[in-house]
């Protein structure tokens, strides 16, 4: 009988072990992936970058001029992901309200949305020329 509590006590603290163990390592991956990972373009413009509370990639452009923010938009990655939303433009505001902090090229960006949203459905620019307009930010 002794010899069967004695087992049981050694497997449940290996079991303990491995489980412990298992919980520091995947601990240590969380933090490393938490990090963030950017494209080699966007490395000179890492201090730009933050993470919000359900951890997207957010441009933080509060303290930057307009001409600094739309240098840091072109080469941003948040600008790849808002522009795949092409033609849904209500998607795409809303992914521009949530990735792009307040600031004064918030509300350049989303005044331009509209801008090019009312001259693509009134059929005055083709989806092309909208895209491209989007992308240039002109």
């Amino acid at each position: 009988m002794n010899k069967g509590y004695l087992i049981l006590v050694v497997v449940g603290i290996l079991f303990a072990y491995f489980a412990i163990h298992l919980m520091k390592q995947s601990e240590k991956e969380v933090a490393t992936n938490k990090q963030i990972v950017l494209l080699e373009k966007e490395k000179p413009y890492a201090q730009y970058y933050t993470r919000d509370a359900t951890d997207n990639v957010v441009l933080d452009l509060s303290n930057t001029s307009l001409e600094k923010s739309k240098e840091v938009w072109q080469h941003s990655s948040v600008k790849d992901q808002i522009l795949q939303l092409f033609p849904n433009f209500d998607l795409m505001k809303d992914m521009v309200r949530m990735r792009v902090s307040d600031c004064p090229f918030k509300t350049y960006l989303l005044k331009m949305m509209d801008t090019v949203e009312s001259a693509y459905f009134s059929g005055r620019i083709n989806s092309f020329k909208a895209k491209r307009l989007l992308e240039s930010l002109k």
